[in-house]
């Protein structure tokens, strides 16, 4: 007897349906993917940020930072005689550090493009000095002896005096940038800042 041919188990594949398929789910994705970046332009919040803003913003920033160092030091200072050796060591380093990098931010700072730009860069050329004077005047009192209670109570007292300088030039400055002659745009800049209107002493 002859066999018949056993039909096959394999579905007959269609190419051609295949092909339709996989471009039919290309062209989908590619509107899909289109239509997130469409999205997403749309909801992207556009930085209008200016220029004057943005140098208010870096003005700020780095004196907050190095305000928060010397907040803590005034506090640790308030009281020399229970200031211990090791905490008045480590304040004075503190101080020093958070000071020397306040003046490199600012030096490295380019005017606003405003038009007080070049007397804004003045000002903070005027605190750098400022604070490089009572940076010179912490080194000195750390340099001294305190070989005796009385010697380093005399030492941290001057270290915090300098501290309280230094806070109120760094203050003074701000307010002077915000009213600069002719600074109407700097003015905005740091009323609309975030940075500056978290500065606080």
């Amino acid at each position: 007897m002859t066999s018949l041919p056993r039909p096959s188990t394999t579905a007959p594949t269609d190419a051609p349906g295949r092909t339709r398929a996989h471009r039919a789910a290309a062209v989908a994705a590619a509107l899909t993917l289109a239509l997130v970046v469409a999205g997403c332009s749309e909801d992207d919040p556009v930085d209008d940020t200016t220029s004057a803003e943005a140098w208010a913003d870096d003005v700020c920033s780095s004196a907050a930072d190095w305000l928060g160092v010397l907040a803590t030091a005034r506090t640790i200072l308030a009281d020399p005689r229970q200031v211990s050796v090791d905490d008045l060591t480590s304040t004075i380093q503190d101080v020093d550090d958070a000071t020397a990098e306040l003046v490199d931010d600012l030096a490295d700072l380019d005017a606003p493009d405003t038009e007080a730009g070049d007397e804004a860069t003045q000002r903070l050329i005027a605190l750098s000095d400022d604070l490089a004077e009572q940076r010179g005047i912490v080194a000195d009192a750390a340099a001294q002896p305190a070989g005796s209670l009385e010697a380093q109570v005399m030492q941290a007292a001057s270290i915090g005096r300098a501290v309280g300088v230094m806070i109120s030039q760094v203050s003074d400055a701000v307010d002077d940038l915000r009213t600069l002659d002719g600074a109407d745009e700097l003015r905005a800049a740091f009323r609309n800042s975030d940075e500056c209107q978290d500065l606080t002493p």
